[in-house]
Parts: structure tokens; sequence; C-alpha cells
């Protein structure tokens, strides 16, 4: 009997726990400071956008006053870590949570949740590593000369602009999607359920071991070199 009424005071506590609440509906902005920082970690529902209007050091934060208050901002030796304070189930939001910075230098960018990360009006310059394993999207415009991608989650990459090189490891059921990003040299490996396209001029090396696909553009001069161990296929586009 004892074990009975406890398992129903758990089974009520889990579903008062998962109670989807009322937002503020008071839409509000803040602006933090920040130290110099190379990467950025989003371990939230917010989307981050890339914008040359706010300033370097800054960061602009809007949205439900509900969810700002939430948000957890901080600088640990030089990355920014974005998270929520406690997890929020709410019925409805009228008004996107999102977080605008202005760096062109970042290095490394991981979506471990929801969120996103979006170039508005900046180009990113320097070597760089994107880590998706939410849910989420990152669509970024480059100019650089190594591009690094590792999905493990179920996210979407959209990459364009120009990179002398990228490297791609897909082990989860994500999609990369290059098409826009011209390259001279492609390495992909992939383990999962994943899908890549990419638009590479000279070399391709690909792995594929899992049932995803890698779709790639024809070029006279391009090279292929490829092994493939499970059901998923290299097709020109």
């Amino acid at each position: 009997m004892k074990k009975l009424l406890l398992l129903t005071f758990l089974s009520v506590f889990a579903v008062s726990c998962n109670k989807k609440v009322e937002l503020s509906g008071e839409v509000v902005s803040q602006t933090k400071q920040m130290a110099s920082y190379n990467a950025v970690s989003n371990n939230s529902s917010a989307n981050i956008e890339l914008d040359s209007s706010v300033k370097p050091n800054e960061i602009l934060i809007t949205g439900d006053k509900t969810l700002v208050d939430n948000l957890e901002i901080e600088n640990n030796d030089g990355q920014i870590n974005i998270s929520s304070k406690k997890s929020i189930s709410y019925k409805s939001n009228k008004s996107p949570l999102v977080i605008k910075m202005n760096n062109p230098n970042l290095q490394k960018v991981v979506i471990a949740g929801a969120g996103s990360i979006a170039t508005n009006n900046i180009t990113l310059t320097k070597d760089i590593e994107f880590h998706i394993s939410g849910a989420g999207e990152i669509n970024v415009k480059l100019f650089n000369n190594i591009t690094s991608v590792f999905v493990t989650g179920a996210g979407d990459v959209r990459l364009r602009g120009i990179s002398n090189e990228i490297k791609a490891s897909m082990s989860g059921a994500g999609n990369l999607n290059s098409e826009a990003l011209t390259n001279k040299l492609a390495n992909i490996e992939i383990t999962g359920a994943g899908n890549a396209k990419i638009n590479t001029s000279d070399e391709i090396n690909v792995r594929i071991s899992g049932v995803g696909n890698l779709d790639y553009k024809n070029y006279d001069r391009l090279k292929i070199v490829k092994k493939i161990s499970g059901v998923g296929s290299i097709n020109q586009y």
C-alpha cells in the first residue's frame, strides 16, 4: 500500500513538473558586456544572430521576459556558454528568444540544444569547428581556410561562401548542406544516417559505413577516393 501511494505521488509530481506555463507576454531586451571570446556554446532554445549592428564587446538579448530572465550567459576562458537556469515548458511563444552578437573571428561553435546560430551581415573568417549534437541549426557564411563539422545529433548545418578545405564527421541523423560553400578539398566520414551535400572542385575523400548519402558537384579535375561499407551511396548532382 505504501509503495502504491509513493508511486502515485511520484506520478503526480512528474506531471506537475512538466505542466506548461504561460509566458509573461512582456518583450524585453538586455545588453550584457563580455570580455573577448572566440567560441560560443548554445545549450538552449535561443537563436543566435551574428550581426554587425551590435558592438563587439556586447551581447543583446531579446524575448519574453520569462525566458530572458531564465537565460544564463557566461564567458569561460574565451567561450560564451549559453544555457537555461531551469527547464521551462510553455504553451506558446510569440516572441522568439534572440541573442545578437558581433564576432567574425569565431573559431568554435557548439549547438547542444534546439537553438540555432546564423550570420546576418557577418562573414566568419577564421578556421572554425562546428559541433551540433542537438536538433538545432547552423546557417553561416564563411571565407576561411579550413572548416570542420561534427554532427552527432539530428540538426542541420548550412554553409555558404568560400573555404579551402571542409572536414565533416557525421554520426547522427543530421544533414550537412554546403552546396553554396566552394572548396578544393573535402574529407567526409558518415557513420550514421545523415546526408551531406558538398561543392568540392579538386579532391573528395569519403568514407561511409552507415546508411547516409553524399551528394557532390562534378568537376572535370575532381578526384574521388571512396570507401563504402554500409548501404549508403555517393551521387552526383
